[in-house]
């Protein structure tokens, strides 16, 4: 993952132009934001399909059509397919594809429906019958096997990603998937989990070592036990799975409901240093643009802009900007920030972050004497939008009305010459996938602890 500092040593610049006189004609960019296979009850129910497309061909739009006539209602709009799943009545397993074309482009998503279970089957015996309210948790990325998803369900839920509450029971997964997350919240991917006792960490595994039952009467006593067999099973807005405990139980753990994962959001103390509205107004400054292409693999291209006041000594006010959309050619629009709301990673900034002593995202600083001092304003955009205009003579304007952390509104304008340099032939791919919108890299420990 890229890191940025305030000090940063200005590039030299290298712009390449076009001088054979063709006219620039990309290739459509035809992407799907959403799961590439989904699994769904013998019920059925309703389904979407998200995805993207840039530089679509002149005239073309995007249909879609089903290849079995229980995919019904299938509806095209923009960068969304919805569909209707039929019921079963089969108790057979039965599976279908939902194409989307675009010119000559396609797209597949495999869709899966469980049969219809036996008229009077003879009633499982378990020893707990565990009906879950709520689900937390997060993505943990991918490695050679598949894609992780660590997540525990509960009644109340985790206070957050490392602690639970006193007097009731957690059920933790940690599960692996060939689907990594798409654009956006973090969905629980779907699909079936077998557990897995070698620990593989392949696709359509719950690794024995990261999954277990954990039970606090009180804060000083909290019980952990592994399981030994079990599986998961995760449909469209249900969580079923039967685990066997170390002790020899069998827990059965039903849960309906969003497979959103998350934590709650708790109150913080405020990075911002700002006291008050600040006025950004500055018409003889300088900007550097980086182009790192789809650098996050979401279908939309990265930039990283630098607004100096001085660019000679780095001295007086610096902007980070961390941009999402354009292409090389352009980068000019209306940018809002890519939070929980975002729909979409096209035309969205990056929200600041700060993490051991490094500033990501999108932030508003001065700097004295080459670098941010604790005398220094340090504010990070986190709501809001920007917009950025070419004003045709090698100058750059970019417009804020934005708000930090604190609820100030950072404001006005930065004008200055600007340069162009394309750094994606230098980049290697994202190694974890964003999460909930705009967290990524962040490690978190699998182990809990009680909540105080």
């Amino acid at each position: 993952m890229k890191k940025f500092f305030a000090l940063l040593a200005l590039c030299a610049v290298a712009l390449a132009a076009c001088e054979n006189g063709e006219p620039w004609n990309p290739t459509p960019e035809f992407k799907l934001t959403s799961d590439a296979s989904v699994l769904f009850e013998a019920d059925g129910g309703d389904g979407k399909i998200t995805y993207t497309l840039h530089y679509a061909a002149e005239g073309v739009g995007v249909t879609a059509e089903a290849d079995v006539d229980w995919i019904t209602n299938v509806v095209v709009s923009d960068k969304l397919v919805n569909y209707v799943v039929k019921a079963n009545d089969s108790e057979n397993e039965r599976n279908g594809v939902i194409t989307l074309t675009h010119d000559i482009y396609t797209l597949s998503v495999a869709v899966k429906q469980q049969g219809k279970k036996a008229d009077n089957p003879e009633t499982p015996k378990y020893d707990v019958e565990f009906i879950g309210e709520t689900i937390n948790g997060f993505y943990a990325g991918g490695n050679a096997g598949g894609y992780c998803y660590f997540f525990s369900i509960s009644k109340n839920g985790q206070p957050n990603a490392e602690t639970i509450n006193t007097g009731e029971p957690y059920y933790f997964f940690d599960v692996y998937s060939d689907i990594a997350v798409g654009t956006g919240e973090t969905v629980l991917a779907q699909g079936v989990y077998e557990f897995d006792a070698s620990n593989s960490y392949q696709a359509g595994t719950m690794s024995q070592s990261d999954s277990y039952y954990v039970y606090a009467p009180n804060d000083n006593d909290l019980t952990q036990v592994a399981y030994t067999s079990g599986t998961l099973t995760v449909t469209a807005n249900k969580i079923e799975a039967v685990v066997t405990l170390e002790n020899g139980e069998k827990h059965h753990i039903v849960y309906n409901g969003s497979l959103v994962l998350g934590y709650p959001k708790s109150e913080s103390e405020a990075i911002s240093t700002l006291e008050g509205d600040l006025e950004v107004n500055n018409n003889d400054g300088y900007i550097l643009a980086e182009f790192y292409g789809d650098y996050y693999e979401v279908g939309s291209n990265n930039w990283m802009l630098y607004l100096y006041e001085d660019p000679v000594n780095g001295n007086g006010e610096f902007i980070l900007l961390e941009l999402l959309g354009g292409d090389l050619s352009s980068f000019e629009g209306k940018y809002v920030a890519l939070n929980d709301a975002a729909t979409s990673y096209e035309n969205t900034f990056m929200v600041g972050e700060l993490e051991d002593g490094y500033i990501y995202g999108s932030w508003y600083t001065t700097i004295t004497e080459g670098s941010i001092t604790d005398n220094d304003e340090l504010a990070p955009f986190m709501s809001g939008e920007i917009n950025i205009t070419d004003n045709g003579n090698g100058t750059l304007t970019v417009q804020f009305d934005c708000y930090d952390d604190a609820g100030n509104n950072i404001y006005g304008g930065f004008s200055g010459e600007f340069d162009v340099v394309d750094e994606s032939a230098n980049v290697y791919a994202a190694s974890v996938k964003p999460r909930n919108g705009y967290a990524i890299n962040k490690t978190y420990a699998k182990s809990v602890k009680v909540a105080r």
